[in-house]
């Protein structure tokens, strides 16, 4: 899902990765290509990154409050990060600052089996995922349009990782463990 949705953006080259942690994506941007910059709240998070990425540049800081000038990359990008933060709303308008060309977002998706798991399941019990505020599909593109503003030229939404026996495939359908959004801005 995310590398089609980075192929609607074929001249981005600098990529935030907000709540990068250790860099998996981070990571995965590097080998297509692109010029990612880690950021992250976590200086224990970004050191593991830096070991493995040493020639990606890194930022403490938090996604409320970005230490970037007004349209300073290409796209800012959150993986599963929204449904930690305290403002999801903040986060996205200050990614929609940042960012020139677009801003994308994979979260969990709340109308999903997978959010029934996480809720009232074995995941229920760990440290992290109960802590998570899933997002459903349509309240991500109500944040998405909202911080997009005037800016956003187009809006697109799908799901991945439907339950077993379904295929693995993204889809239209809402009812994937993972929704995506995709905003287009306009440049001006």
């Amino acid at each position: 899902m995310l590398g089609r949705f980075l192929g609607a953006f074929p001249r981005a080259r600098a990529v935030l990765d907000l709540g990068c942690g250790t860099g998996h994506f981070t990571t995965w941007l590097a080998q297509r290509g692109l010029a990612p910059i880690g950021l992250d709240r976590s200086p224990a998070m970004l050191a593991i990154l830096r070991r493995s990425l040493p020639q990606c540049p890194v930022l403490v800081a938090d996604a409320h409050s970005l230490p970037l000038r007004d349209r300073a990359v290409d796209l800012a990008l959150f993986v599963t990060t929204l449904e930690f933060l305290e403002d999801p709303r903040l986060a996205l308008s200050e990614a929609t600052r940042v960012a020139r060309q677009g801003v994308l977002v994979l979260a969990l998706n709340r109308c999903s089996v997978g959010a029934l798991s996480r809720r009232f399941g074995p995941a229920s019990r760990g440290a992290l995922l109960p802590h998570a505020r899933d997002l459903s599909p349509s309240a991500l593109r109500r944040l998405m349009a909202e911080a997009g503003g005037a800016r956003l030229r187009r809006l697109h939404c799908e799901s991945a990782v439907l339950p077993h026996p379904l295929p693995a495939r993204s889809t239209p359908l809402p009812f994937g463990d993972i929704v995506g959004v995709t905003a287009e801005l306009r440049c001006e």
